[in-house]
């Protein structure tokens, strides 16, 4: 037994990690089962912050990360991200940390996502001290994931409409993140197009409101931004939906740019052409 010799199974003050984080990082479950045997607490927080099940996920070691599950290791717990952050975040958000390992993508990083949805992990955090709920989805969105990342969360019924923070603090629904992101701040519309057929597919809701209930279409069509209008109708965004001054997406056509009347005009009519008068 480690105790017999005088170990601690949990590392000495001076440690900067705990036994069972260096077994966990490494995915080295005899040690984990050593450890363990000789009472090492399974949840202990390290003095670099986090638990052993942290240091499995951050490094995309499955096996370990099921091995701690299965010994009771709390699949939602939280702690403070490095670097300063203020919100805690779950495994579960910690798999997009900046702090991971390089080899933690693809395949090997959706692999550690099943393994903490078996163990009952949750998509989410809630909303705690200052910091708004943050989700999976919205985290993986943001950290700029492969898409097929953002499937398997889907497909292990992450929710594709609940709304989480992102780095700035602010709330965002996935699909009203990714057309803001192309929208405003430039990303390529093919980008935008496949992610938002993906979000579309598991009933993800296209016409999410933005402020003075704004739907996605409206913002498009304000703007003049005929190809994102084309996407949108493509996937059944509502043309006949009104703001909160009772405009739609034609009465708004291009009233934020400076496209001439015959874009603005062509613009109103394919939008006519969508809604109910149709």
């Amino acid at each position: 037994m480690l105790t017999s010799f005088g170990a601690d199974p949990n590392g000495g003050p001076k440690a900067q990690k705990t036994p069972l984080q260096v077994a966990a990082a490494n995915g080295n479950l005899d040690s984990l089962k050593l450890l363990l045997d000789n009472n090492a607490i399974v949840d202990l927080n390290g003095p670099n912050n986090g638990s052993a099940l942290f240091s499995a996920v951050l490094n995309c070691q499955s096996n370990a990360v099921r091995y701690l599950l299965d010994k009771n290791s709390m699949p939602d717990q939280v702690a403070l991200p490095r670097g300063g952050a203020k919100c805690k975040i779950s495994p579960m958000l910690a798999l997009f940390d900046r702090d991971r390992s390089q080899r933690c993508e693809g395949s090997s990083l959706n692999t550690v996502i099943s393994a903490l949805v078996q163990g009952n992990a949750s998509f989410a955090v809630p909303a705690h001290d200052d910091c708004e709920n943050q989700t999976a989805i919205m985290t993986a969105l943001e950290s700029k994931q492969d898409i097929s990342v953002v499937e398997h969360l889907l497909s292990l019924k992450a929710d594709p409409n609940q709304a989480g923070r992102d780095g700035s603090g602010e709330l965002f629904k996935p699909f009203e993140y990714a057309f803001m992101q192309t929208s405003y701040l430039g990303a390529p519309l093919a980008e935008f197009s496949k992610i938002a057929k993906l979000l579309h597919s598991y009933k993800a809701s296209v016409d999410a409101t933005l402020d003075q209930a704004y739907t996605p279409l409206m913002m498009a069509a304000e703007y003049c931004e005929s190809d994102l209008v084309k996407v949108l109708l493509g996937l059944n965004a509502d043309p006949d939906k009104r703001n909160d001054d009772q405009k739609t997406a034609a009465d708004l056509a291009c009233s934020n740019s400076e496209e001439n009347a015959t874009v603005a005009e062509n613009l109103k009519t394919l939008l006519r052409s969508q809604g109910k008068r149709a």
